[in-house]
């Protein structure tokens, strides 16, 4: 009897903490310091020579800006890895637009050569860009 009594509670104890652990996980581990440092790299770009670039496209321009915004909206705990990914993303995309850009005005042939492997990658980058939600949800891959 005494036996039946321990199974029983030990049993009830285990179910309280399963119901306990599934109903009451942490969140997805955020960052401000991530949070901080993806700010940083899209502010940087204002300070650097990409202002021609912006300049010539608007879309990538507002790309950005928007990227800011919903980060700074952001709580730190929301921006996780995979925030850091799509930015990094947008960020390569915007490096590599501004790399057409310059081999675009090149009158050598392997630079118009190189420039079209680059266009395919910005291509692939954007496609890629539609499996993250927030970036969807922001109309990034409609640059």
């Amino acid at each position: 009897m005494k036996r039946l009594k321990f199974v029983t509670v030990l049993t009830i104890l285990l179910t309280v903490l399963i119901v306990n652990s599934l109903f009451f996980l942490p969140p997805a581990a955020g960052s401000d310091e991530l949070k901080r440092q993806l700010l940083e790299e899209l502010i940087a770009l204002d300070a650097t020579e990409k202002a021609d670039l912006f300049a010539d496209y608007d879309e990538l321009y507002l790309a950005k800006t928007k990227t800011q915004a919903v980060l700074q909206g952001m709580e730190g705990r929301e921006v996780t890895s995979s925030t850091k990914a799509w930015v990094d993303m947008l960020l390569g995309i915007i490096d590599d637009f501004e790399t057409l850009a310059n081999l675009g005005e090149s009158s050598n042939s392997s630079d118009h050569a190189e420039a079209l492997a680059i266009a395919e990658r910005v291509n692939s980058s954007i496609t890629m860009l539609d499996q993250y939600e927030a970036a969807k949800e922001l109309s990034l891959i409609h640059i």
